[in-house]
């Protein structure tokens, strides 16, 4: 690597770099933890129906795949969110307009990702008898490696949909749980907003989630039916073959999934943000790519750079912080401005002793001559 990208690379902003790891922690936890729901949920939304595609056998078909892209998925998301973000932030865009398209582009990247992993998991998952060396081996064989983005429209327009309601839901919410309570959350409090948005954003997507599912798991790789696949003509045959009902396969486990998923996901990486601010403070002059508002208490004390941060991140009319952290951070404030008084008044004197014994000597030097 060359000098500079080296420095290119220890210039990036404290923000992204917090985010790749916390990201990654978020997303391996929540993938770990709620496997066995999202297979029961694939199975149930199976074209060949829950019994046929395995039941409750092998729920954790699959699981070296999830493990291997969920991590580097989740971290790729957050980290372009916060990019997003912060870039949207300098042009003082709404927040709500801020989040959703940072939601969205971090959703596209993340697939870039995910895909591949998910289309071997969830043939992992519908045909618990396969592993998952072999599902990969075969893909590569009937479609080469283009077959591991088989369904990368179809989950782009599952995550998207998804991510424009649960992250300006789940920011709203916070912001106003803060603004209530007059300090900052607490994780476990962001991980019960993250759960609530999650849910409610799960419930309104399960359709798209349907035909995600069916166009992932479908074999019909040579003929035109299955080359045309597309969102719009799977939810209609599902529609002539099951009517609405079957939109809605598998939508209990899957709201119940992403709101238990939502709680694991957003509260680990509040919880592994509070550690790495702990660990490594943030610079006063990287205020603008903290990851998230209200950590800003706690790394920017200065009231003046408070204002600052209202001024970049929401409206000034409903700032987050109320009269006593104000107060408080005023009095911090004054201490550190009479402080700085005496340590100026004990140079100064210092200074004034030094150039009269400067002087001193001087004479004495003259007057030896």
């Amino acid at each position: 690597m060359s000098s500079s990208s080296s420095s290119a690379e220890t210039s990036r902003p404290v923000g992204y770099m917090r985010s790749l790891p916390c990201g990654a922690c978020a997303g391996l936890a929540v993938d770990m933890t709620l496997y066995p729901l999202d297979t029961i949920k694939t199975r149930l939304q199976a074209e060949a129906g829950f019994a046929a595609s395995g039941g409750f056998k092998r729920i954790y078909a699959g699981l070296p795949s999830v493990a291997i892209g969920s991590a580097p998925g989740a971290a790729l998301f957050f980290c372009t969110y916060e990019m997003i973000k912060a870039v949207m932030a300098d042009y003082h865009a709404n927040p709500s307009i801020s989040h959703m398209a940072a939601a969205s582009c971090g959703e596209v990247m993340a697939c870039l990702v995910r895909v591949p992993t998910e289309v071997v998991k969830q043939r992992a998952q519908a045909f618990p008898n396969r592993r998952v060396m072999y599902v990969a081996r075969k893909i590569i064989a009937t479609q080469g490696l283009s077959g591991f983005y088989r369904g990368y429209a179809s989950t782009v327009a599952r995550e998207i949909p998804f991510s424009l309601i649960q992250f300006p839901l789940w920011e709203a919410m916070k912001r106003k749980l803060a603004e209530l309570n007059n300090r900052k959350l607490w994780p476990v409090e962001s991980a019960s907003c993250g759960s609530v948005a999650g849910a409610m954003a799960a419930a309104v997507t399960t359709p798209l989630d349907v035909a995600k599912t069916r166009i992932m798991l479908s074999e019909k790789l040579h003929g035109p039916e299955g080359n045309n696949m597309t969102v719009r003509g799977v939810l209609t045959e599902i529609i002539k073959l099951d009517g609405v009902r079957g939109l809605f396969a598998g939508v209990v486990p899957r709201t119940i999934w992403m709101a238990l998923g939502g709680f694991v996901f957003f509260g680990a990486y509040e919880s592994a943000l509070s550690v790495s601010y702990f660990l490594h403070p943030h610079s006063d002059d990287q205020l603008k790519d903290a990851p998230f508002i209200d950590r800003l208490s706690a790394i920017a004390p200065d009231h003046r750079i408070l204002l600052d941060a209202n001024k970049y991140y929401q409206r000034p009319d409903k700032p987050l912080f109320g009269p006593e952290m104000m107060a408080e951070t005023q009095r911090m404030t004054d201490e550190q401005a009479d402080f700085n008084r005496r340590r100026n008044a004990v140079l100064l004197k210092e200074k004034e002793e030094f150039e009269r014994l400067r002087l001193q000597q001087q004479q004495q030097l003259d007057a030896n001559k």
